[in-house]
């Protein structure tokens, strides 16, 4: 399966209040999934005047791992289109920064894969631009 961009799907409540992650506006978030491998992310906290970082959580082999992640620079994240906007030609480029990630103890011989599976999975958080990540910190034990 690919991943796709849509609405945590209600099926998936239950397991979302399993681990404490479900609350009272989960029906309004949008996730970026691959169900048959697993993995799920969306954001929990958005940025604001007061902090450009977001945060989000990303399901991996059952576990919770939080990332805390900047957006550091937008300038070319417009796609080139075709004459009638119907296929890209050039995505655009957005640049972000991952300022942290917390994984659980029983991830920690895992790092090069996670970090393979954060990367794979921002690309599909939007269709359109490309993510490059400027530097991706180190991941610690929560």
């Amino acid at each position: 399966m690919v991943f796709v961009r849509e609405d945590i799907p209600e099926e998936y409540w239950g397991m979302l209040k399993e681990k404490g992650l479900y609350n009272e506006y989960t029906y309004l978030d949008m996730w970026t999934a691959d169900k048959e491998r697993e993995i799920y992310l969306w954001m929990t906290r958005f940025p604001d005047r007061d902090d450009e970082s977001a945060d989000y959580v990303l399901l991996w082999k059952n576990q919770v791992i939080e990332l805390n992640v900047t957006t550091t620079d937008t300038s070319q994240d417009e796609p080139i289109w075709d004459e009638h906007y119907k296929q890209i030609l050039k995505k655009g480029i957005i640049r972000k920064k991952v300022n942290s990630i917390k994984i659980p103890e029983s991830l920690v011989f895992e790092e090069i894969k996670l970090l393979e599976i954060i990367n794979e999975v921002f690309q599909h958080t939007n269709k359109e631009c490309e993510i490059i990540f400027d530097s991706i910190a180190k991941p610690v034990v929560r």
